[in-house]
Order: structure tokens, then sequence, then C-alpha cells
């Protein structure tokens, strides 16, 4: 929603209840009207109380700013009208004699239309030139064709250059065309709804964009109504919990905010006419100032602020944030892996530590709202504890041997161990009661039995040529994802229309605006499109899991992908973890392909299939050099050359330098270099081949997530709980995004939408916007870019072993500070 609580100022009065609430552009203050007549004046950036006026005898009623002549008119129920000038003093005063609840300019401010007891006033204005009066007289508002009446208690109205819309306590609704020349009455009456609410109208908003213009009511009878301009309705909202009391739109996230007794607002897209409210985190994690109900809210334009006030006499500010958070996807237990498909309908896929894929897509009527479905990992009950995500760093004992194989274990690729089957294939499609009762199918692996076994899904990567979901988990295993081909099929052979026929049919209404060559034309380009299509109707189909890789004895922590190469069209998979071996994996047929093998004389025997001395904790494979680089917990990053068989990947180059586990790394693609980032709170930029560090980015804390923009190249780096964003060229910070409550783990480039996700421990997946150049500013907040010396990694005890970490390279004259 990219709108953030800026501050609460608390108590802000004594004696009455805050009953108007307004702001002074020329100023940048926001004002607060009271019972007792007292208006206080706060400065919007900081909620520091600059002034204290008392002008008014009864209720502060209204507040209104008129632009042309720079001046604030306020309102009282005491029957009062003040002119207060860019110097926060009084010019005028006027006696409207009667209460007055609101007002609004008339055309181009020549009159002050007022809602008062009696109905419609109006109040000659002037500028103040040649004169010392800006209120003249008041006079009742002639209006033309008024079969109702503007009488009756006019509580609140908006006004644009042309209309001048009202609503009452008797649930009327009232149109005027304010363009009425010179001679002529001041309004006329367009429309006029009698019955437009149950109850009294108590709020109205004008939502506005570049398109067209609406209309908002809020009402004692518990509902909100969208109506056209000309007062048609469009939409009823309903079921809010006491009447709405206040009403706003906020152009800038096209949502409007409405408070009804409760101690947040409802947000309601417009486009959807549905409440979005549990998709954004601005009320998410109310803190102990915003758990006292709203009564009173506002939209200020010029400052691009929203204000509210509460019954404790408390003033909240939010404020808009062009890097703040525009959905929060919320999950019953953290989150450790993201990935998507950019084919139609765009999916997102989570992980959970609970073993389970959220499947999550936009709708097509709403930005902000997800559908979401769960599906479990096959072989996990609901009767197991899931335990929560291994936060620790991993035991000592995975640095020192092998590890006791915890699992099937799989063969490797040489030293005379057989092979043996390493998938455990199951057709897991049908319904979703099918898929919960197919997961006795897979045959149950060695420890398994045992409750609160790690099932987290610590890894996920989604390959588009296959439409396949990789998801590596804390089991052990690899799970194998698809769409379900039987029921697409099904779907496909399933009588109907052909697709001719039906975009035929489709495109009739179009036959009396385009011609004949113009239709045909557009319907070759709806032919075109089978492959989206076909694309729409798998997803429709479901999703079901095709084939579980068992080789590892351990947690796989990482997974990489190796797309076709030349002759061979097979698509490889690459994967690692706690048990320090990398196995290669045929994705098509699900079956293990080999496993690394050092063949080095030095190698101690059981250890041939050791790729390093500390667990893997995550990989990335390079397309144009054909290799693949995978961070392990000692601190360095190994790059070796891909080949199907295991004892031919050569080691290509150690990048070393970190201090601490090395967590993260990625190939950038746009300025092609290795990417590493570590818990030593440090991300290093690498040469393509490797061989030198060219440059050092110091993070303020431990970084766990790494992710780079496709688009503009930028580093997008998940430091803690914060989303922080680096120039490829400068290296300057150029974006800061905040809102997760826990550390971030996982983090996703969608270069269709512009936008980064995020998740973390704190059970969110979070969407914002990605960072363009020229619209945000560099940021070096608790953050340093400085290059910085490459320190040497503290040595082993123990006996030296053929992965041990090779000494630092001397870095690059222009990288030594002096």
């Amino acid at each position: 929603m990219a709108m953030q609580l800026h501050f609460v100022s608390q108590d802000t009065h004594n004696r009455g209840a805050i009953t108007a609430l307004g702001h002074h552009p020329c100023r940048r203050e926001i004002l607060t009207g009271h019972q007792d007549g007292v208006i206080k004046w706060w400065e919007s950036e900081t909620g520091r109380l600059l002034m204290t006026s008392s002008e008014h005898q009864g209720w502060v009623t209204h507040f209104v700013f008129w632009h042309e002549a720079k001046l604030l008119l306020s309102s009282s129920n005491d029957g009062s009208i003040v002119a207060w000038s860019a110097a926060a003093t009084v010019l005028d005063r006027i006696q409207v004699g009667s209460s007055v609840y609101c007002m609004a300019g008339l055309g181009r401010w020549q009159k002050l239309a007022c809602g008062t007891r009696c109905g419609l006033r109006a109040v000659r204005l002037s500028d103040g030139k040649g004169t010392a009066r800006v209120l003249d007289s008041p006079a009742n508002l002639t209006v033309a064709a008024d079969e109702h009446g503007a009488a009756g208690v006019v509580c609140c109205m908006a006004s644009n250059d042309s209309r001048l819309y009202t609503g009452g306590y008797g649930g009327k609704l009232a149109i005027y065309d304010v363009s009425s020349p010179a001679g002529e009455p001041d309004v006329s009456l367009l429309h006029c709804n009698p019955r437009a609410h149950d109850a009294g109208i108590t709020c109205l908003a004008l939502p506005t964009d570049e398109r067209s213009t609406w209309l908002l009511t809020g009402s004692f009878d518990r509902t909100v109504r969208l109506w056209s301009r000309e007062g048609q309705p469009l939409q009823r909202l309903g079921n809010f919990l006491s009447g709405v009391t206040g009403l706003c739109y906020v152009p800038r996230v096209h949502a409007a905010w409405a408070l009804s007794g409760a101690c947040s607002p409802v947000l309601i897209d417009l486009r959807s006419g549905e409440s979005v409210s549990e998709f954004v985190d601005v009320f998410s994690d109310p803190v102990e100032a915003t758990r006292h109900r709203l009564q009173l809210l506002a939209y200020l334009p010029e400052l691009g602020q929203v204000v509210a006030s509460t019954s404790r006499r408390q003033l909240l500010v939010w404020k808009f944030v062009a890097s703040g958070c525009l959905t929060a996807l919320r999950c019953l237990h953290p989150v450790e892996s993201l990935a998507y498909t950019r084919k139609a309908p765009m999916l997102i896929f989570s992980g959970v530590a609970d073993g389970s894929v959220m499947k999550w897509e936009r709708l097509q009527s709403s930005h902000f709202i997800y559908s979401c479905e769960k599906f479990p990992l096959p072989g996990t009950a609901k009767n197991l504890a899931v335990p929560s995500v291994v936060r620790q760093r991993p035991r000592r004992a995975l640095h020192g041997g092998p590890v006791p194989p915890g699992g099937s274990g799989g063969g490797g690729g040489g030293g005379g161990t057989p092979r043996r089957p390493v998938t455990a294939p199951g057709d897991l499609g049908g319904t979703r009661g099918q898929r919960e009762s197919s997961r006795r199918s897979v045959p149950r692996q060695a420890g398994d039995e045992r409750p609160g076994r790690n099932v987290a899904i610590t890894r996920a990567v989604f390959v588009e040529e296959r439409d396949l979901l990789v998801l590596a988990c804390e089991d052990g295993r690899v799970y194998v994802w698809g769409f379900d081909k039987t029921g697409a099929s099904a779907l496909q052979g399933a009588p109907g229309p052909s697709p001719d026929e039906a975009t035929a049919h489709s495109l009739k209404r179009f036959a009396v605006l385009l011609s004949e060559a113009e239709l045909r034309s557009l319907m070759k380009t709806f032919r075109d499109n089978g492959e989206d299509r076909d694309s729409v109707t798998n997803r429709v189909a479901g999703f079901v899991c095709k084939s579980t890789l068992c080789a590892h004895t351990a947690c796989v922590s990482a997974i990489a992908v190796v797309g076709p190469d030349g002759d061979d069209g097979t698509t490889y998979l690459v994967s690692g973890g706690w048990d320090r071996r990398l196995c290669v994996w045929r994705l098509e047929e699900g079956a293990l392909h080999d496993t690394f093998l050092d063949t080095a004389p030095a190698t101690p025997y059981g250890e041939q299939e050791v790729a390093c001395d500390g667990v893997i904790m995550d990989m990335a494979f390079s397309p144009k050099r054909r290799e693949f680089a995978y961070a392990a917990s000692d601190g360095a990053v190994r790059v070796r050359a891909f080949r199907p068989c295991g004892p031919e990947m050569e080691l290509v180059a150690t990048l070393t330098g970190h201090e601490d586990e090395a967590t993260c790394v990625r190939w950038h693609g746009v300025t092609e270099r290795w990417v590493t980032a570590s818990q030593d709170g440090t991300v290093r930029v690498w040469s393509e081949d490797g061989s030198s560090c060219e440059r050092v980015l110091v993070m303020p804390g431990a970084v766990g997530a790494l992710c780079i923009d496709e688009l503009s190249g930028c580093i997008v780096v998940g430091v803690q709980n914060t989303l922080r964003v680096f120039d490829a060229e400068n290296f300057t910070q150029v974006q800061v995004n905040t809102g997760h409550s826990d550390c971030v783990r996982s983090i996703i480039h969608i270069p269709e939408r512009g936008q980064y996700v995020s998740a973390g421990w704190d059970r969110t997946v979070r969407v914002w916007n990605a960072y363009h150049r020229g619209r945000a500013g560099p940021s070096r907040d608790n953050c340093s870019t400085t290059p910085t010396l490459q320190r040497g990694t503290p040595s082993q005890a123990g006996a030296a072993s053929p992965h041990a970490v090779t000494p630092n390279r001397a870095p690059p004259p222009h990288l030594v500070i002096p």
C-alpha cells in the first residue's frame, strides 16, 4: 500500500475531543479543531505543537483552504466562519446565523457554500484586494428547479469546478450545477436521491483519477456506496461494524479509507469494490498508540498524508512512501523460499516452514488481492509437529567428516558405490482430497517416523521450459512439481466450440466498429495466442507432485537449473546441501545422473564425494560461462565448470574473502560478474572469471538474501529485516524497503510487473515497487559502500583438506585504502 505510520501525537487536548481535521498547505501544518472551540496547529513532519488559538465559541466543525487567496476558513456550530491568513492571523469573521457543519467553494470561489441546520447558505468571498473584508454578508443559496428543496441538515459536501455534491442526515444525496452565469441562480439541481442511504449520510468524498470521477458516501446505516459522477449507483459496500464516521480517497495508492468504529480503517479498492485491508500491512501490527477507536479521517493532498483522530484525542498521521510495501501476503509459518512463473496467468510460489507450498495469483480486478492455494508436500502428515526453521549455525560435526546417513542416501559417482533407485514417483493428481490422501503413496524414508522432523522448503526454482517447480527441502529430498497434464488434456478435449468459432463469436460486437480486414487481423491475433490459452488451461487443471528426488543424506539447501546446451536437449538440476555433496539430476526423467567425485590423489578415503569443507548454503548458474558457483559455511564460494559427469566438474576459481558463512551467490547477467554475500555483513562483487574481488559493500548486518534486478542491474540485498537496493554502476544505495519484522530469507524480481517480492521469518510475503532510475535518490543510512581490503579467513585446526580455502589474493591497487 506504500502508506506508513509517520507519527502519533498523544493526548492533543485535555478539555475536549477532536471534532475537525484540516491542514494549511502554505505553512505545511496540520490543524485539529476541538469541542471547546480551540484550534491547534501541528508541524506536519514532526507532530510538534506550534500554536493554539480560540476564535470559536462552539465545536469546530470544518476546515477548507482557499488556494487562490491562500486563506484558511474554519467553521463552528456557533454559526461563525473565520478567515485565517498565511501567517495564521485572523483576517475576517462572519456570523451565518445557524450552525455550520461543512463548507465548499463554488465555481472559482466567488461564493462559499455552507451546509447548515436549515439547508444551504452562501457567503460571498473577496480576495481582500482594495477592501478589508474577505467574507461578505451571508444569504440563502438560490437553487433552480429544487423540487425537494435545499432544506434539512446538510452535514457533508464536496465540490469540483462545475458541481456541488451534498449529503444530509435525512439520507438525501443531491448534485448541483455551479457553473451558472452571472445573474442566474447560484446553483441548479441536477440530481436528487432522497433515499440514497437508509440513514443519515455522515461523510462524502470525490475520488478522481486520470480517467473518471466517482462519488463515495458513508452513512449511519453501516454502508459505503459508490456512485457515478451523475449520481447513479455503482456499488454497495456493507458489513461495517457500525456507522461510517470517516471517508477519504488516497489517489497515490488508488484506494479509499473508511472508518466504522474500529481501531483501524477499512481499505477499499474501487476497481473491484472489495476490502483489501487484509492484504496491506499499514495496520497489521498495531502499536499501543493505535489501539483506540478511530473517529475522524482526512486526506491532505498537498502533503500526501492521511490524518486520523482517536477516541483518546490522539492524532495519527500516515505518509506515502514510494518504497513502501504494496501488498503483504500472510502465512501461518515462516517463509523460506520464493519462485514465480512468467507465463500467463503469472503465479508466485512460496515455500513455507511447515513443508507446504503456497501458490499466489493476483486477481485481475485488483492489484492488491491475491488468491491462495496450499499444496502439502508428499509424506507430511497433519499430526506431525512442525518445528520452527533452523536459524542457528550448522553443527561443526558436518565439517569434520562424513555425515551419518539419515535418509535414503544416494549412490555416488565412484568409489565402487552401486547405483540405486533415487526417485519416488507418484501420480498425485486429482482432487484436493486425493492430493491429501496420496501423501501415503510416497515411500517413507529412514527417520520419517520421528515427530518434529524438518520439512521446511529451503529453495524454490521454477523451470519455464518444462513448467516444473523444483523444491529443495530440509528432509534431504528434492520435490519436482508440475501442472496436471492429464487434467489439462481432459479440459482441452472437452466438447465445445472450436477456438475459431469462439473467437468469431466474441468478436461479433466489434463488427460495427471495425472493417472486415481489421476484424480478420484481430481474429488472427487471437489464434496466435494459442500458447497463452494452453498455459491458462494447465493452471486451471491443477498442480501435482511429479517426482521426489532422494540422494542426499541431510538438508538440501541449494539447487541450480542447467538448461540444454547444443545438441544435448537435457535439462539438468544440480543440488547440494549439508552433506557437502553435489548431485546432478536429469530433470525431465526425475533420475539421478551422477554425483560430484574428487579424483585428486590426495583426497582422503571416504571424502571423494565431498565438494567443500562446510555445508553448502546456496548455488547459482552462469549460462554464459556454463559454470556454477556454490557458497559454503566455511566462507568460500567455489566455481566449477558444469559437466554432466561428476568427475569432470573442474574447479575454476575459489572466491575467498568472507570472514563468516557465505550465505548467497548470484550470477549478475547484466554486468557479467559473480556476486556473493555472507553473514559477516558484506556483499562482494567479483570479476567474471572469479580471479579478483572488484568491490566490497559493507552492510549494517548479516545478509540473508540476494537478488539481481534483471532490468536495471541493481543488486537487491536482504539485510536482516530490510531490503537495500544498490546501483550496479557506482554501487550507491538507491532504495531502502522496510516492513518485515524478522529476517528476510528470499527475494525475487518480477520484471514484467516492475516489482520485488520478498519473504521472511515474519510469516509474510511482501510485494514492493522495483527501483527505476530517476525515481528515487541515493540513500546511505547505516550502510557503507567504501571498498575495503580483503581480510584473511581464520585458519582451521586439523589436517589440510583438498578443498581448503586458498590464501587471499592481493586486491587491485585502486581498491587499497591507505
